[in-house]
């Protein structure tokens, strides 16, 4: 008699992972996420339609964009306020066009999650943000499914444990957004993982582990400046972990430093990366944290010790706001 076997329970994981990151893309609404007028100025400006929705506007660092996404943030990081902001009378067409700095006209990020996206942008504002979510959700599926199945069955909790313990619930909530930190949270979280598993594995698998890593660090790299810093120091750990007195080690050590340089390249040619050196600091086409405006007093970016002490007085903050609602993110 023909029995029909068991479907293991694991195999409903990924599947489970895809409608519950789904469910939070077309929950929050668009332009709930963290400077998503910025965001979604800057993939429309690398896309097919740039010519008519990012003309050059009447100074160097500004663009003609369309209303809605000059304006789109009406209710973030307002707990009052709902999307209700964007009412009936709302526009969401690209053909009403604001002159606005507020967008990557300067290299302030890497340029890989804006043409990517960019690719996706068109006429319909909503469905485009839509999709660039979806994408996202299916990278972020995709990858760590394929990484479960590759790694070495010793590293697998610290695939899964890692994921659930620093995405819920602000994880998620980027995940199924239109911020390029979406990508640096996987590329960053994959590339590591994978890179430890490149170099404990052999054959077929050890290049599929080799091909994860490489989409992980360029995505991570290619999404914000700072992500190309934690994808070195991930490089370099996971060096120190699987350092040997032998031949073999340097010969799997040559695709780790590769991406590193990789990295560095992308993070030397983003000015988001002088966040590091000169703290938070507004205006301009500049992204948030991105260094001083142009014209701006120099006296009020934070000298190296206060820009330290304010960092380490807010750490605690990372985490609080992170379980919390801090933020008032949409």
């Amino acid at each position: 008699m023909f029995r029909l076997r068991p479907i293991p329970t694991l195999v409903f994981a990924p599947v489970l992972a895809l409608l519950t990151l789904t469910a939070w893309v077309f929950a929050s609404p668009i332009g709930a996420g963290p400077d998503d007028d910025y965001h979604l100025v800057s993939s429309w400006c690398a896309g097919p339609t740039s010519e008519q929705s990012c003309a050059p506007g009447s100074e160097p660092g500004t663009r003609l964009i369309p209303v809605a996404l000059d304006d789109i943030e009406c209710f973030a990081f307002d707990a009052t306020r709902s999307a209700a902001c964007q009412g009936e009378q709302w526009s969401w067409s690209i053909s009403n066009l604001a002159e606005s700095d507020r967008g990557n006209f300067v290299g302030s990020y890497p340029p890989v999650y804006y043409a990517v996206t960019g690719l996706l942008t068109g006429p319909d504002i909503q469905a485009s943000a839509i999709s660039m979510r979806l994408l996202t959700v299916a990278l972020f599926v995709s990858m760590t499914t394929a990484l479960f199945f590759l790694l070495p069955t010793r590293l697998r909790p610290s695939l899964v444990w890692g994921w659930l313990i620093t995405t819920l619930p602000l994880g998620l909530f980027l995940i199924g957004s239109n911020n390029p930190s979406a990508w640096a949270t996987l590329g960053v979280a994959s590339s590591w993982i994978s890179l430890l598993g490149w170099f404990e594995s052999v054959g077929r698998r050890k290049l599929a582990l080799g091909s994860v890593f490489v989409v992980g660090v360029v995505i991570a790299a290619g999404s914000r400046g700072d992500a190309a810093l934690y994808v070195g120091l991930g490089i370099v750990l996971v060096l120190v972990l699987a350092v040997e007195r032998t031949r073999k080690f340097w010969i799997n050590a040559i695709l780790p430093i590769v991406m590193g340089l990789i990295a560095l390249a992308f993070f030397l040619s983003a000015g988001q990366s002088e966040s590091g050196l000169v703290g938070f600091s507004g205006g301009s086409n500049l992204a948030p944290g991105d260094g001083p405006a142009p014209g701006s007093d120099p006296r009020q970016t934070l000298s190296l010790f206060g820009l330290f002490a304010n960092n380490l007085l807010n750490v605690s903050l990372l985490w609080t706001e992170v379980l919390g609602d801090e933020w008032g993110l949409g």
